[in-house]
């Protein structure tokens, strides 16, 4: 009977015991010692197991840049390319090193390849390395560093290290100065030399195919345009093109002559959105015909000649226009991410006029009618993007709960990002800072979807120094390039999920507008449509029942180990039983055999 019962409690166990995964990858890591940066080698451990999505993650030593947020991210990261529920499991991460690393996001690449590894049972080549951070689309982005973590994966004995695309060559080169070609250092040839061949990847799919030798997904994913998105944002361009042309003629009626001998920069603006909505790029030629605008009304209030009072009467009128249109906006029902977005974006247009339209009544002269022309153009374009409410798509789980973890989540990663990009590099690194600091307001407010803007575009900003420090406009121009593919193949998953990014695909337009005369600015715009591109993966989906999300694959190897387990246990009992009733049952059969017995 103990026998039985200890075979029945091994296959019971037994589905548990397969769920349990575990696996080991090599990171390449950055070490201070003293004020000098040397490469070192680090360890990757995973285990995953049945769970409700908790992610742990332990470091030894401390890392000196915190990696608990951009673990998490790996592996929402990993989940959302393989189109994983992962709330049915907890992921354990250990981290050791023989010394204290800087640590941060560089591991990202790392930490989502060795979980879709595990996730899809994928045996990796720990010959091979990749060094890289993670950003939506699965792209692996820029770290530091790149010199010494080869030269330790080379002593270390690796045969292959991956790093990010567009940053085979290290150079002292500025983006901003980008008509040079000095190549100082060949990362590729510095590996040949020490033994070690380095290849560029663009995406996790690129670095799965080289640990595994194949591919996750389909890497040259197609997207078609939503054509609802398509047609509002048209209107939106026609109305701020046609407000330039009604401008322009206001002015020449009052001043007799056209603002464009004066101020060629309003004609300017506006003959680059006309251009941009003849090919058909919509939120560029809108972008463009706003800029116009604003000098328009600017030269409009100029030349009206307006008394003080009568300028502080139009500011207060303004100010009540901002926050009757505010509160229309706040009345307006959110149910998808397109209603999310439209929301971000009106709101962001409201404050900056709220913004300047008081400064303005600190000021005076030109400066005062300029900000009250940025005021009053900024309302306009508020109300020309409310268009966009229409709650097209997928409905998701957004009540302030919900979106105050998403806002907590993304400035905890705008943070990381952002910590990481000012310890690997020296020097000014923009105005991130102060944004993660305004979004942190927003959430202090209660403004959670605002924040979430926010600090998607602060991560994104942080990524963009990452990508551009040291390179030249070659490289530039392949990192956009690639960018683009992983946007498009984003852009193209989220449709097949019901889901138009509206930001993101407006992002990504105006990335493609600006990059022959403004790549720098391009890459910024890129990361913005990566950032904004990929929102679902912070909420839940809005279903008719909530019913607990269960892993089909566990379930079965579940369900199948019962079922032998119940059939194993079975046999046993119905074999005792037998033995026993051959004895037993028919006691006058036994009695016969016994008497014949003693006969003979």
């Amino acid at each position: 009977m103990k026998k039985t019962v200890f075979i029945l409690m091994a296959l019971l166990l037994m589905p548990i015991a397969m769920a349990q995964q575990s696996g080991h990858l090599k990171l390449l890591a950055v070490k201070e010692e003293g004020e000098v940066q040397k490469g070192s080698i680090a360890d990757l451990y995973l285990e995953i197991k049945p769970g409700t999505g908790r992610v742990y993650i332990d470091t030894f030593p401390a890392t000196r840049v915190d990696t608990q947020i951009s673990t998490r991210f790996a592996r929402d990261i990993a989940c959302n390319t393989l189109n994983v529920d992962c709330n049915t499991y907890d992921f354990f991460y250990r981290i050791t090193a023989d010394s204290a690393i800087i640590g941060g996001p560089s591991a990202g690449a790392g930490t989502a390849l060795l979980t879709v590894s595990l996730l899809e049972n994928a045996p990796l080549d720990e010959s091979i390395a990749v060094t890289g951070t993670i950003n939506p689309g699965g792209l692996v982005g820029s770290v530091g560093g790149l010199q010494e973590k080869i030269e330790a994966g080379a002593q270390a004995g690796l045969k292959k290290i991956l790093i990010p695309v567009g940053r085979r060559y290290l150079s002292n080169l500025d983006l901003n100065l980008s008509n040079g070609t000095n190549r100082s250092i060949d990362l590729v040839a510095i590996g040949k030399e020490k033994g070690v061949d380095v290849k560029e990847v663009a995406t996790l799919n690129d670095v799965f195919y080289e640990f595994t030798g194949r591919y996750l997904e389909n890497p040259n994913g197609k997207f078609e345009i939503d054509k609802e998105y398509t047609a509002t944002m048209r209107n939106l361009a026609i109305d701020l093109c046609n407000r330039s042309t009604r401008l322009e003629g206001m002015y020449q009626r009052l001043a007799k002559e056209s603002l464009n001998r004066t101020d060629p920069s309003a004609l300017e603006s506006y003959q680059k959105g006309k251009k941009a909505f003849d090919d058909g790029i919509y939120y560029s030629s809108a972008s463009f015909c706003f800029g116009s605008n604003i000098r328009y009304t600017f030269a409009l209030l100029q030349k009206q000649n307006f008394s003080s009072s009568e300028i502080h009467e139009k500011i207060k009128q303004l100010i009540d226009g901002i926050k009757e249109f505010d509160k229309r906006l706040e009345d307006k029902e959110q149910k998808t991410l397109t209603d999310l977005e439209a929301y971000m974006i009106v709101k962001e247009r409201l404050i900056e006029a709220d913004k300047y339209v008081k400064e303005a009544l600190d000021t005076e002269g030109d400066e005062q009618l300029f900000k009250m022309a940025y005021a009053s153009e900024r309302l306009y374009s508020a109300v020309a993007w409310f268009k966009f409410f229409d709650h097209r798509g997928k409905e998701f789980r957004l009540e302030p709960e919900f979106l105050q973890a998403s806002c907590k989540q993304k400035l905890s990663e705008a943070e990381e990002r952002y910590q990481y990009a000012m310890s690997t590099y020296e020097g000014d690194i923009g105005s991130t800072g102060l944004e993660i600091d305004r979004g942190y307001n927003d959430m202090n407010k209660g403004n959670f979807a605002l924040c979430l803007f926010k600090a998607s575009k602060a991560k994104a900003e942080a990524d963009a120094i990452l990508s551009s420090v040291g390179i030249d406009r070659e490289q530039a121009v392949i990192i956009l390039e690639q960018r683009k593919k992983v946007i498009e193949n984003l852009f193209s998953k989220e449709a097949r999920k019901e889901i138009f990014p509206i930001l993101g695909y407006s992002y990504y337009e105006y990335a493609n507008a600006l990059k022959e005369e403004d790549i720098g600015s391009a890459l910024l715009y890129s990361e913005y449509a990566l950032e904004l591109g990929n929102l679902d993966i912070y909420f839940e989906e809005k279903k008719a029942l909530q019913l607990p999300s269960v892993d089909l694959r566990w379930l079965i190897v579940f369900v199948g180990g019962l079922a032998v387990g119940w059939i194993a246990a079975y046999s046993v009992m119905l074999q005792k039983f037998r033995k026993k009733g051959e004895r037993s049952i028919n006691p006058s059969r036994t009695r016969k055999r016994i008497l014949l017995g003693k006969k003979r």
